[in-house]
């Protein structure tokens, strides 16, 4: 589980799927053995007390109601092994750290499988995605963008993780940028704050769209907005990790699109309808 996943992208979308289904096979393996050691450890926790009680009681029959020498040893030995028993189930103490860093590791996955199924045939049929998959966590020496200290004297340390950032060529001719950025602050080592800034910028082709106009509509992302960028539509949101939609991420990507203004019947993006059941699963 302490496998970090990093994939760098330069291909078609269906070429990175189906190196992210290989990869989905070697985590649904770690986790197994991940739960087997969870398991491990709560049973030699549970065997250590139940030989430091055996032990005891021999020891307090020996020295209470001396019942013999062999009876201190023994008691003695269960002790020991209670205690070797107990520091080998504290091996395992990791586990659930690991778990969660899993949990986190398996969400940020899915997003992006999601995210590349629904837009895998928007590409056509030689376009490509360029960007990378980074899974290996925020807290990086070369994802850390500033120290400070709190007014107690504490360490602060700010960390930026652009763990999911994709540059695609659409099959019209747009461009469309996307980039899930997680920010932690961490004080005296441990996390005190953590999100995730969803950012999507739409260069439309002027051949089919030379003009644009940011329309009143809703946004599904909340606190989401629109901007006018250099004649480029950029949504930016900030959500919570635990509350990361890939479904509404794509359908904020729809609505940038109704934003356009074509010069005649033209493509719409295909999320409307494919992968707003969140890809094959």
């Amino acid at each position: 589980m302490s496998r970090n996943i990093f994939i760098e992208m330069a291909h078609h979308p269906q070429v990175i799927l189906d190196t992210m289904d290989q990869i989905q096979l070697d985590m649904a393996q770690m986790q197994q053995g991940t739960a087997r050691g969870k398991r491990t450890r709560r049973m030699g926790c549970i065997g250590a007390f139940v030989l430091l009680a055996a032990g005891a009681l021999l020891f307090f029959l020996d020295s209470v109601l001396g019942y013999g020498i062999l009876c201190m040893a023994v008691g003695i030995t269960l002790g020991v092994m209670a205690v070797l028993l107990f520091f080998a189930a504290l091996m395992a103490a990791r586990t659930p750290r690991l778990l969660k860093q899993y949990d986190t590791q398996r969400q940020q996955f899915d997003a992006a499988y999601q995210i590349l199924y629904a837009l895998r045939d928007d590409t056509g049929r030689k376009g490509r995605v360029v960007g990378w998959l980074d899974l290996s966590g925020p807290r990086q020496p070369e994802k850390k963008v500033r120290t400070g200290w709190t007014r107690s004297g504490k360490p602060k340390v700010y960390y930026r993780d652009p763990w999911f950032q994709v540059k695609i060529k659409l099959a019209d001719g747009n461009l469309l940028r996307l980039a899930l950025v997680d920010k932690v602050k961490q004080k005296s080592g441990y996390v005190v704050g953590h999100y995730t800034q969803i950012k999507a910028k739409l260069v439309p082709n002027p051949d089919l769209y030379p003009m644009m106009s940011l329309l009143s509509r809703p946004i599904p992302l909340s606190g989401a907005t629109l901007a006018d960028e250099d004649g480029a539509i950029a949504l930016t949101s900030t959500v919570r990790p635990a509350k990361l939609s890939p479904r509404e991420i794509l359908e904020s990507l729809w609505l940038i699109y109704r934003h356009l203004e074509p010069v005649g019947p033209g493509p719409t993006l295909g999320v409307q309808n494919a992968g707003m059941d969140g890809g094959p699963r």
